[in-house]
Order: C-alpha cells, then structure tokens, then sequence
C-alpha cells in the first residue's frame, strides 16, 4: 500500500468521518462527441428485405424503396389476377409479405408499433399464423442469429373508412435482446 494512501485514511478516521468510494452512481450527465454510422437496410444488424415474387406471391406488395432505406408496403399492386388492394369489409390476410433477418451476433425478439390512433387496430403483422400478432412488445416473436423469418399482414378492412383508403403510416420494428415479456425485476 502506498504511504500517502495511508496517511489520508488515517486522518479521516482520526477527525472522525469517514469517506469511502465505491464508484457506483444512479445517474451521470456529460456531453461527449460520437460518429454514428447508420447503415442501409440491406446492411443493418436487423435487415427487413422484399422478397423475390418468384417464390412468393405476395412478395409485389412489399418494396426496398429509396436504395435499400426503407420498405414501403402497397396493399393496392395486383396479386395474381385483376384485383386491387383488400376487400372491403373483410379480415384479409397476406402470407409471406416480407422477411425480417438478424445479422447480429445475439438471439432477439422483435415486434412492430404502429402509430397511437384507435384507426391503425385494423393493420397487424404476424409470422406463421394470422394470430397472434406481432403488435407491442407482448406479441415479440424470437429470431436467431443468422435466421429470418416471413412475415404476414392481417388488414380488417371493416374498420378502414373508404376515404382512408390511401393513408400513408409509418409502423417501426422495434428489437431487443431480452425478452420483453419476461418479468425482469
């Protein structure tokens, strides 16, 4: 032990106070400077790929618009036949839209968030089957690593107005490592 480290312990006990670090802290501000780079969709840890409409004949309604940034689902392509966009007042669903792939290093779950409006209830994703859906995070389902699994889409166009027929939302794919139904406390 180094003298000076002595010295000070001692003068604290002498004066009667003690002073002990343990570096733990409940919360810490600082301003630091970071480079982030954000990779296109093809290239992310979570990638969510259109898939080829030769193997998949609902894969028309999905795009990787904007070099790979995003994908964009139009309901209103043609499908194998004449028809154009859902049946109204109808529970439609589309098998095998697209693909969600983890290219990461860990297991995650991941599920979809739609926009907070009673509206977007009539919209969900799925993988497998229509139920249940992939809507927060108690509806996760678990990807490995390596591994991507097709997704569906479920519409309930009853509960869609007509003059609504060619909104624009935006759904985000959330992901986590740890299971976000698990109780963690």
């Amino acid at each position: 032990m180094d003298r000076r480290s002595v010295l000070v312990g001692l003068g604290a006990f002498a004066t009667g106070s003690v002073v002990i670090g343990t570096g733990a802290f409940t919360q810490v501000s600082g301003e630091r400077n970071a480079d982030i780079a954000v990779k296109r969709e093809d290239e992310a840890l979570l990638q969510l790929e259109a898939l080829d409409s030769v193997d998949y004949p609902n894969a028309d309604i999905a795009d990787n618009t904007g070099g790979g940034a995003t994908l964009e689902l139009d309901f209103n392509q043609v499908l194998e036949g004449e028809g154009h966009g859902p049946n109204v007042d109808a529970v439609v669903t589309f098998d095998d839209v697209f693909a969600v792939k983890n290219t990461g290093s860990q297991d995650v779950f991941f599920w979809a968030e739609f926009p907070e409006a009673p509206v977007y209830d009539e919209m969900g994703f799925y993988v497998d089957n229509p139920e249940p859906l992939l809507d927060g995070d108690a509806g996760a389902a678990t990807l490995p690593v390596g591994e991507q699994v097709l997704v569906g889409v479920k519409i309930d166009s009853d509960r869609i107005a007509e003059e609504r027929d060619d909104e624009l939302i935006d759904v985000t794919i959330k992901a986590t490592a740890t299971d976000p139904t698990a109780d963690h406390s």
